[in-house]
């Protein structure tokens, strides 16, 4: 009997911590997307304000790529390159093939005046889908 209770306890100790898991789980998740809510509504009037709250958003979440992107542009619009850079660097790392993240890094990386590393981006993209701009930048560096 006392074995039984035993295991009784056990598995609804187990189950309590699989519940409480799973909700601190969507809890983070919901507030993370509170965060980049709030920055989005925020943005037009205070850029500061915005980028605190997305980056909010990115510690809780870091992997949902809506929030690192947005954080990148904000970075990027108010002149702060290198940590434009570091957020598309990480969203490359989630999605190698991401076309307007790659962009936006070779934007960051020339505008900083690190020519050699946006070239070796824009050579990843598609031949086919190369943008004529950078194109036009990149035919005097071979």
């Amino acid at each position: 009997m006392e074995n039984k209770i035993a295991i009784v306890i056990i598995v609804v100790v187990l189950l309590l911590l699989i519940i409480g898991h799973h909700f601190l789980k969507t809890y983070r998740s919901f507030k993370a997307y509170m965060f980049y809510l709030q920055a989005g509504v925020i943005s037009e009037e205070n850029a500061d304000m915005a980028i605190k709250l997305l980056e909010e958003a990115v510690k809780i979440d870091p992997y949902k790529p809506e929030f690192r992107w947005n954080l990148a542009s904000m970075y990027y619009n108010q002149g702060r390159i290198d940590d434009a850079i570091s957020q598309l660097e990480c969203l490359l790392k989630q999605d190698p093939n991401a076309l307007s993240v790659k962009k936006l890094l070779i934007m960051a990386l020339l505008k900083k005046g690190n020519k050699m590393a946006a070239k070796e981006i824009y050579k990843t993209i598609n031949e086919s889908i190369q943008d004529s701009i950078f194109h036009n930048i990149f035919k005097n560096l071979d």
